[in-house]
């Protein structure tokens, strides 16, 4: 799951070397990335760092992670794939021009976008790029895969749906009145987060908007979807849990001191990063913070 699900560009370059762009709980362990370049996997038994992931040049502004595989995007043009157990990275991927800022997979296949404006379809075994995806205006910020489509949102306001075995476009989604920082898709639903404050619920199948989210009072850069469970993670430090069927806000979470950049839950736990570098876990039944408080990156 990407995080997907990604820090937004709104970051003063002052404390940009402690931001944590990217979070996952995968079983005892939490694997996280920044903008010092590293990708480092910790243990939550003993939070002890397991693993630090050195090889980009640039800062780290994309992951993807599934059991041992993880794979990261950057600041230095490269997509980088890595053996999570064994801490060595296996391949490195060549061929955007600017910054990868955002990734997501499905078996064999991985798709990336960048602020070359480009998507990008590439082979993970292989590293071969089979396909490269134009349409968008600007830099794409968001993209998700489930192995028959692929959506992918921009600065240019919109979603675009494609195929990506003949890399057509199936429909442009608009409604959006400023840039999309986050997306999600589970089976036919999409769900977008943008800089107009709101969250868009879509159908995938006809390209039309179901319903509008209202509560943040910023930037919507970070979303998760599991189920009917949505969390969003925001400028304005808070974090809110929807049930997207019904548009309801289950539990708004105030606690961290700086802008959210990273998030992550499943069924018992929350797990959030800011930009001070504090991540703060949180019950997903009550909405409470509890006592564990962690300072990742420095």
């Amino acid at each position: 799951m990407l995080f997907e699900s990604a820090a937004c560009d709104y970051y003063s370059p002052a404390i940009a070397e402690e931001i944590i762009t990217y979070i996952k709980l995968d079983g005892n362990r939490i694997i996280s990335g920044s903008v010092d370049f590293t990708i480092k996997i910790w243990s939550t038994e003993t939070g002890e760092l397991i693993h630090n992931l050195e090889g980009h040049t640039g800062g780290v502004w994309s992951c993807y992670v599934e059991g041992n595989l993880v794979i990261s995007g950057g600041t230095d043009q490269t997509i980088r794939i890595w053996d999570a157990q064994e801490g060595r990275c296996l391949h490195v991927l060549y061929g955007h021009t600017s910054t990868v800022r955002c990734l997501d997979a499905s078996g064999d296949m991985l798709v990336s976008g960048g602020r070359d404006h480009t998507v990008r379809v590439w082979n993970i075994l292989s590293g071969e790029c089979l396909l490269l995806l134009r349409g968008h205006t600007q830099s794409v910020r968001c993209v998700q895969f489930d192995g028959k489509i692929v959506v992918s949102g921009s600065y240019d306001h919109t979603l675009r749906v494609w195929d990506p075995v003949s890399g057509r476009c199936l429909h442009v989604l608009t409604g959006h009145t400023n840039r999309v920082y986050s997306l999600q898709m589970k089976g036919s639903t999409i769900v977008s987060g943008s800089q107009d404050t709101t969250i868009r619920v879509w159908c995938a199948e006809t390209g039309k908007c179901l319903s509008v989210l209202s509560g943040h009072s910023s930037l919507v850069g970070l979303l998760q979807l599991r189920g009917n469970l949505l969390l969003s993670g925001n400028a304005d430090k808070s974090l809110r849990l929807w049930d997207v069927k019904t548009g309801q806000t289950l539990h708004v979470l105030n606690g961290h001191e700086n802008a959210i950049t990273c998030l992550w839950f499943d069924n018992v736990k929350i797990v959030s990063g800011a930009m001070d570098g504090s991540l703060r876990l949180w019950s997903v039944k009550t909405g409470i913070s509890c006592a564990l408080e962690l300072h990742a990156h420095s």
